[in-house]
């Protein structure tokens, strides 16, 4: 982990399934700081780890070389999770909703949930694509 700013932490794993627990726990450790309760801290773990194994699987086709960069940035009113990997990129709006002949136990999920437990989710393309999910504090 790296202390970016006094608001701002990061984390860099290799592009691998074996490293999610170590990102959530990144993760966990600085929302638990923001007085979040214990359900809006396990949407936001579940969120965290589809958007990590989305990187993993389809950014990087379990490249272990490749890099996740996780940023969990501290704002006032929000928590931001920034996870940013080194894949080609996608187009969100045909991965936002399952179509209705989809089995719960399918998968394909990932992105679907982490919208539907987030307050929002952003994506931003550069040198990869950055999911950013915000969860607005407890007031």
């Amino acid at each position: 982990m790296v202390l970016v700013d006094s608001d701002t932490r990061e984390l860099r794993v290799s592009s691998e399934f074996r490293h999610g627990h170590r990102v959530r726990a990144f993760v966990r450790e600085a929302v638990e700081e923001c007085g979040f309760d214990k359900q809006a801290v396990a949407d936001l773990m579940l969120a965290v780890t589809e958007i990590f194994n989305n990187a993993v699987e389809h950014a990087h086709h379990f490249e272990a070389h490749r890099e996740v960069v996780i940023r969990v940035h501290r704002h006032q009113g929000a928590i931001q999770v920034d996870i940013t990997d080194q894949g080609p990129g996608f187009v969100p709006r045909e991965a936002a909703t399952p179509p209705a002949s989809f089995l719960p136990t399918q998968r394909g999920l990932g992105l679907f949930l982490a919208r539907n437990l987030m307050d929002e989710i952003h994506f931003s393309h550069g040198a990869g694509t950055t999911v950013h999910l915000v969860k607005h504090t407890p007031r």
